[in-house]
């Protein structure tokens, strides 16, 4: 967040966004893979997967989507988390390498915001720094803030009201699964003024 005066906060965002919606991501992936037709798959214009899986192309986990060995080859069921094959496996499709993102901090810059693509996928970077501004330096507000706020916005996107979103189980028990109405949120801010000498 860059500071335009006193009073509001710029958000401004700094980092890629490495899903299968990135049309620079689809063209990597249709020139590594190009005999795939199905390499990624978009359910709506906002809403895109790879091998009809997964948003992220970075990942440090999803092994099955990087390695053939983790193609479910002793025939595991669901329990296991592995229990769709992808057939004439050429990938690894995703990879852990990191995109690094590095810029050159201003007297302006005031607040850093890490989040996971559950809080980005309902705020823009404008509402979240907006909401961090109104915590008058107060970070732990602002990140839990900024976390109940993306629930809210869940919610209100599934016309549901927050209290029923937490009831839902995460296990996906149930007749609503968690994970389709909202992604993780995992959400840490820095302030940049006050980082201290360490």
């Amino acid at each position: 967040c860059r500071a335009i005066n006193d009073q509001r906060l710029e958000g401004v965002e700094v980092s890629a966004v490495l899903n299968a919606m990135n049309p620079q991501e689809q063209d990597r992936l249709k020139r590594e893979f190009p005999n795939e037709e199905d390499i990624f798959y978009c359910k709506r214009p906002d809403c895109c997967y790879v091998k009809r899986r997964l948003q992220p192309t970075r990942s440090f986990g999803d092994f099955d989507l990087k390695y053939p060995e983790f193609n479910n080859p002793e025939g595991f069921g669901s329990e296991y988390q592995v229990g769709r094959v992808i057939p004439n496996y050429s990938g690894g499709y995703i990879n852990p390498v990191p995109d690094f993102t590095s810029i050159e901090l201003s007297g302006e810059d005031r607040y850093l915001i890490l989040a996971t693509d559950g809080l980005w996928d309902e705020l823009t970077p404008q509402e979240a720094a907006d909401i961090v501004n109104k915590a008058q330096g107060d970070v732990k507000a602002a990140a839990e803030t900024l976390r109940v706020t993306t629930l809210e916005t869940a919610a209100k996107n599934e016309k549901m009201t927050l209290e029923e979103i937490k009831d839902i189980r995460i296990d996906g028990k149930g007749p609503k699964k968690r994970r389709n109405i909202h992604d993780d949120i995992t959400v840490i801010v820095i302030d940049l003024k006050n980082l201290g000498p360490n």
